[in-house]
């Protein structure tokens, strides 16, 4: 399974163009965060998920996020994104793009057995069923549905047919 790919672009922080109304300017930003954007110590960033082998070919985006400076590139997951906070923003859609669901059948390689996910791990934020999701799955093997879940990185998995 060839998982999708993240691109971090730098956005600009002047007024945006009237087309693009979902990108900032600096001062729509936290105080803090437009000080920072001014100063050159913070950049705003737009995270996109790009298909593999054709990353010109945009899944999903998500803009106005702050990290340091110097974080433009494309990267396989998020865990080799060195910016703790646009790890987590690109964790997230980027585990949406990767089209494994609750009920999935996954086989971890070295295992020889299938999994069953049972759950996407998310980061709990209080708002009710969702929260930011980390790029984790919880499985049980199908042999033995009563075990307690494991937790594995989703690119450490292979998606199998569902049941």
């Amino acid at each position: 399974m060839a998982l999708p790919k993240i691109r971090i672009v730098r956005q600009e922080t002047g007024k945006p163009p009237a087309t693009t109304e979902a990108l900032y300017s600096i001062a729509d930003f936290e105080p803090e965060d437009a000080t920072e954007l001014r100063a050159g110590t913070k950049a705003a960033y737009t995270i996109h998920i790009v298909a593999p082998g054709a990353c010109t070919a945009i899944l999903d985006s998500s803009h106005n996020h702050i990290g340091q400076p110097g974080c433009e590139g494309l990267y396989d997951t998020p865990w080799h994104i060195g910016d703790e906070a646009l790890n987590y923003y690109a964790a997230d859609i980027w585990t949406t793009a990767c089209g494994i669901s609750v009920g999935d059948l996954v086989w971890i390689p070295g295992t020889g057995r299938d999994f069953k996910v049972t759950a996407i791990e998310q980061h709990d934020l209080g708002y009710g069923s969702e929260g930011y999701a980390t790029g984790f799955l919880l499985v049980v093997p199908v042999q033995c549905p009563d075990r307690n879940p494991l937790r594995v990185r989703i690119d450490s998995v292979e998606k199998r047919a569902r049941e």
